[in-house]
């Protein structure tokens, strides 16, 4: 059985290489004969792959900022400084005619006039105009005052463009000197109050005044309650003012009811040949020209 087996595989090695001599001819001169697809020729190429290519480098280079630009700071707010409000207490109302040691002078025209009450809000105030800006008239300016002793500074522009004035009141006689006055608004006209006990009571209608003595004294009644005020913002005057206005009609008529109380303050006087002047509570000028002792006619307000 092997003897058999050794044969057989013989003739099949015999039988193979035959077949090889046949498909493997002898080459040619001209070159080799390629007899099937794995006889073509072979080559093994290394190809390097660089990490940059030249081509990459040759283009331009694309920079991108993504940086944020730098803000400017927006200035600081100013500090805001509140502006006090500057004013004058003049303290309670006086209740009638004031004893000297209880009368509080104040400047001249520091008086609070009417007002109209404006929000001015925070944190910074505003003006808020209401109605129409009135004009100031320009004032005449004063001339040369050729009198021995010149008005004080507070009636010299006053007395020194108005030469009528100049006329009636004549030249001063003193330098004047600085008092206490008490004042009080009527519906049409205003009365003063000095520490010689006389009341100067001024109808502003035809431009009057009289001369009052001062005849009220502690103990008497302050007011009458048969007087009563027609409407609430008017009211009866008291105790000296009081006295003087009930005692007479045609200064009652005249004048009308009081608008408020008393007011104190320091105000200025000085007489003239022929009359005197004062600085009223609102820092407006009169002058006064007197007919005889009971009274005569005034010149006021006026700009000082």
């Amino acid at each position: 059985m092997m003897k058999k087996f050794a044969l057989t595989m013989i003739a099949a090695v015999l039988a193979l290489a035959a077949c090889t001599d046949n498909n493997n001819p002898t080459p040619e001169a001209d070159g080799p004969i390629l007899a099937g697809v794995n006889d073509m020729p072979k080559m093994l190429i290394t190809v390097q792959f660089t990490a940059t290519s030249p081509v990459a480098d040759q283009l331009p280079t694309a920079t991108i900022d993504l940086s944020f630009p730098t803000e400017t700071p927006e200035p600081p707010e100013p500090t805001l400084t509140p502006t006090p409000y500057v004013g004058v207490y003049v303290g309670p109302q006086s209740s009638g005619t004031p004893l000297a040691g209880n009368v509080t002078p104040i400047a001249p025209g520091s008086l609070p006039g009417a007002t109209i009450p404006v929000f001015l809000g925070a944190p910074t105030a505003q003006t808020i105009p209401i109605g129409p800006i009135l004009t100031t008239p320009t004032l005449a300016v004063a001339g040369p005052v050729n009198c021995p002793i010149q008005p004080n500074a507070s009636f010299i522009n006053a007395y020194g463009r108005d030469p009528n004035l100049q006329q009636r009141l004549g030249c001063p006689r003193d330098a004047g000197y600085q008092l206490s006055l008490v004042y009080e608004p009527f519906e049409r006209g205003i009365m003063f109050w000095r520490d010689s006990k006389e009341i100067y009571a001024l109808q502003t209608q035809d431009r009057r005044y009289y001369r009052i003595a001062d005849t009220w004294a502690d103990g008497q009644p302050e007011s009458d309650p048969a007087f009563t005020p027609p409407a609430e913002n008017l009211r009866q005057p008291i105790r000296g003012f009081g006295l003087a206005w009930r005692s007479n009609e045609p200064l009652r008529t005249s004048i009308g009811w009081a608008t408020q109380g008393e007011t104190a303050y320091s105000s200025y006087w000085q007489d003239f040949e022929r009359g005197f002047m004062i600085v009223g509570g609102d820092g407006q000028v009169y002058a006064f020209v007197p007919t005889d002792g009971n009274g005569g006619s005034f010149d006021g307000p006026l700009a000082p």
